[in-house]
C-alpha cells in the first residue's frame, strides 16, 4: 500500500504509527533532496541545484531529523536481523542532531565551541543516509 495514502499510516490506527510516519516521509524526502541533488551535481550526473538552506535553517532542521530519526529507531519494532538498521538510524540520529544543536547553542552563547567544517561532500553524504533511513523507517511500521 502506498505510504502517503494510507489512513493507518498518516492518522494511527491498529498497526499505525500515527503521525510520527507523515513527518519521517516529509523530513526524509526533504534530506534526500538536500543530500542527493548536490552529489549529483557534483558527479555531473544533472544540471540543476536547488537552493539549501543555509544558517540557523539548516541547523534547525537537522536538529529536527536527528530527533525523528532517534524517535523512529527507539519506536520500531524491527525483527532481529535488522537490528543493524536500527544501530544505523540511532547512530545517525544521534550525528545529525549534534550537527543541528551544537552551532545552534554556539550562536545563542550557550556553549564555547562549535563543530569543525566537513565539507559539503561529507554532509551531503549525510543527509542522504538520514534521509533513506527516515524514509525507510517510515514506510516499515504499515
Amino acid at each position: 500500500m502506498n505510504l502517503l495514502h494510507s489512513r493507518k499510516a498518516l492518522f494511527g490506527g491498529p498497526g499505525g504509527g500515527g503521525p510520527r510516519q507523515p513527518i519521517s516521509i516529509l523530513l526524509g524526502l526533504a534530506f534526500l533532496a538536500l543530500g542527493i541533488v548536490p552529489l549529483l551535481k557534483s558527479f555531473g550526473v544533472v544540471d540543476f541545484s536547488i537552493p539549501a538552506p543555509a544558517g540557523m535553517v539548516l541547523w534547525i532542521l537537522a536538529a529536527a531529523g536527528g530527533l525523528v530519526l532517534l524517535w523512529d529507531a527507539m519506536s520500531e519494532k524491527m525483527p532481529g536481523g535488522e537490528s543493524t538498521l536500527k544501530t544505523a538510524s540511532l547512530l545517525a540520529g544521534l550525528i545529525v542532531l549534534a550537527f543541528g544543536i551544537i552551532p545552534i547553542l554556539n550562536n545563542a552563547g550557550m556553549i564555547g565551541f562549535s563543530i569543525p567544517d566537513f565539507g559539503e561532500m561529507v554532509i551531503n553524504i549525510l543527509f542522504t543516509v538520514v534521509g533513506l533511513l527516515l524514509v525507510y523507517g517510515a514506510s516499515k511500521q504499515i
